[in-house]
């Protein structure tokens, strides 16, 4: 069993006004080899139109160049269908059936992952029906946070506001914009996360941080119309770790702003 992070004590969720701008669940699925996927759209359309009438597919561009030594050196280019994307009319909520799985979205407004349990467990039970996966292999959950630290007379110190900000050499040095980038492993549950955290161009009063964070636990779990019941208590721990290192990241005078 998936031993449980432990829960910090300092401030509790929600904050009142979080800085989401987008939250995604993806699971990560072997696909049978016999699947149609081009003909997935459609029977996805149907069963999923009602609630999500805007349908988008999205490509990846595929590049190859042959070597063998019988064989012209001409490129072939080609584009592959990597996931068809289902809409809300308001374009805040998402439903994505992937070469590689099944993904929620949920864009800005967003309130809490409970309000959106029962939806993800319904389309990803709807997925299951339509696409057969085999195998479930990742469970992860990535929030996109946009915080906006204020400005006094164009300057901030950023080690009032962030626990993982970047650091200057000692010298005259003005930071005019920074990306930093950590891969992290929790040695008691073996989840792993990555998190970014990126400057975006300040404006007069403030300095807006992109604070991207996702946390994954690696899993092969055979797929059937149970399988949900199985998937929620680690999706449960990945919830409170992503929690976790959130406020870890923030110090108390930058959590305040989401109150």
């Amino acid at each position: 069993m998936t031993k449980q992070p432990s829960k910090p004590n300092r401030i509790k969720f929600p904050l009142t006004h979080a800085p989401i701008v987008e939250a995604l669940l993806d699971l990560d699925c072997d696909l049978p080899p016999t699947l149609d996927f081009e003909a997935l759209r459609e029977r996805a359309r149907q069963r999923l139109a009602e609630r999500y009438p805007i349908c988008r597919t999205k490509y990846s561009r595929q590049v190859e160049f042959p070597v063998a030594p019988e064989t012209p050196n001409t490129l072939r280019v080609g584009d592959r269908i990597e996931a068809y994307g289902f809409w809300q009319q308001d374009e805040q909520q998402l439903i994505q059936l992937r070469q590689q799985g099944f993904s929620f979205n949920r864009m800005k407004p967003y309130t809490t992952l409970d309000d959106y349990l029962a939806e993800i467990e319904r389309t990803w039970g709807l997925f299951v029906e339509l696409a057969e996966p085999v195998m479930l292999r990742t469970v992860r959950l990535r929030y996109l946070n946009r915080i906006l630290l204020p400005l006094k007379s164009g300057r901030v110190k950023l080690d009032d506001y962030l626990h993982i900000g970047p650091r200057l050499p000692a010298g005259k040095l003005a930071l005019s914009g920074f990306l930093t980038r950590f891969s992290l492993l929790d040695p008691d549950t073996s989840f792993s996360a990555q998190l970014v955290l990126a400057s975006e161009q300040w404006t007069e009063d403030e300095l807006p941080l992109i604070l991207d964070l996702a946390v994954t636990a690696a899993v092969s779990l055979p797929v059937d119309a149970a399988t949900w019941s199985t998937i929620r208590p680690t999706l449960d721990s990945l919830r409170v770790f992503k929690n976790d290192l959130f406020y870890r990241s923030l110090t108390e005078r930058c959590l305040n702003l989401f109150k």
